[in-house]
C-alpha cells in the first residue's frame, strides 16, 4: 500500500521533515513521484521509522542504523543486525557515543597540526568514519594519538617504525576474510550474519592472544639470553 508522506508521518509519529532527512540520508528509500507535488512512499516505511527512531534511543548512530537496515532488507532480523554491526564496530562506541572532529581531535590527543599531519602522511592514522567529505575520530583514534603517536613525538622516535603494523595488519585481514568466505559459503542470510559475529569475535580474541603471547614469548627468550650471557660472564 502506497501512502501520501503525512500519512506516514502521522501513523509513525516522526515529523516530515525528519523522514525527508532520512532519504536524503539513505536511510530510507526515496517515495515513487506521482507528480511535482505528490509522492508515495510504501507502507513498510512505518515500520523502518519506529525501528530507527528506537535505535536512536539506544544511542546508535545514523551511518549504523543505516547498516542494520540494509541488513534487515536481505532478511535478517534486527537482533542479529545489531549483533553483527556491535562486533564488527564496536558500537554503541563504548564510554561516548559522540564521534570528534578534526578540531576535538587535536584538543584531546594534544597532537599539533603539523604532527597529525605527519600521521596521516604515513597512514598510521585510520578515522573511524569519513561521511561526505567530512572525517570523524572514536575514543581508540584518540587514544592512539594521545598514548601512542604524541609519545613517539616526544621521544623523537620516527613514527615510520610503526608502519609494519599496517603492512602485516592488512595481510592478517586479508587471510581472516579468506577463511570467513569458507565457513560462510552457501549459507542463508541469517546465519551469515550469526556467523560473522562469531567469527568476528574470535578473530578480535585470537589477535590478541597470538601477538601477546608471541610478545612475552620473546621477552622469556630475551631474558634467558641475558641470563646465559651472565653466568658465562661470571665464568
Amino acid at each position: 500500500m502506497k501512502m501520501k508522506i503525512g500519512q506516514i508521518a502521522k501513523e509513525s509519529g516522526v515529523p516530515t521533515t525528519t523522514i525527508h532527512y532520512y532519504v536524503k540520508e539513505g536511510l530510507l528509500r526515496a517515495p515513487d513521484k506521482v507528480n511535482k507535488r505528490v509522492s508515495l512512499y510504501d507502507e513498510a516505511v512505518i515500520g523502518q521509522l519506529k525501528t530507527i527512531q528506537s535505535l536512536q534511543e539506544r544511542r546508535f548512530p545514523l551511518f549504523s542504523i543505516k547498516s542494520i537496515l540494509l541488513r534487515m532488507e536481505q532478511g535478517i532480523k534486527l537482533e542479529e543486525a545489531e549483533a553483527v554491526e556491535n562486533s564488527v564496530f564496536g558500537l554503541p562506541v563504548r564510554t561516548s557515543n559522540e564521534l570528534i572532529d578534526r578540531k576535538a581531535y587535536l584538543e584531546q590527543t594534544g597532537l599539533t597540526p603539523k604532527e597529525l599531519e605527519e600521521v596521516e602522511r604515513l597512514g598510521l592514522l585510520m578515522p573511524f568514519r569519513s561521511e561526505k567529505g567530512r572525517i570523524l575520530y572514536d575514543q581508540d583514534d584518540v587514544a592512539m594519538g594521545k598514548s601512542v603517536f604524541k609519545s613517539f613525538f616526544l621521544s623523537r622516535v620516527p613514527l615510520k617504525d610503526l608502519q609494519f603494523y599496517i603492512t602485516l595488519g592488512s595481510r592478517i585481514t586479508e587471510e581472516e576474510h579468506k577463511i570467513r568466505k569458507k565457513f560462510v559459503h552457501g549459507l542463508s542470510a541469517a546465519d551469515n550474519a550469526k556467523m560473522t559475529v562469531d567469527l568476528t569475535n574470535g578473530a578480535i580474541l585470537s589477535r590478541s592472544y597470538f601477538l601477546r603471547r608471541l610478545f612475552q614469548k620473546k621477552v622469556q627468550e630475551k631474558a634467558k639470553s641475558i641470563k646465559k650471557n651472565k653466568t658465562t660472564h661470571e665464568k
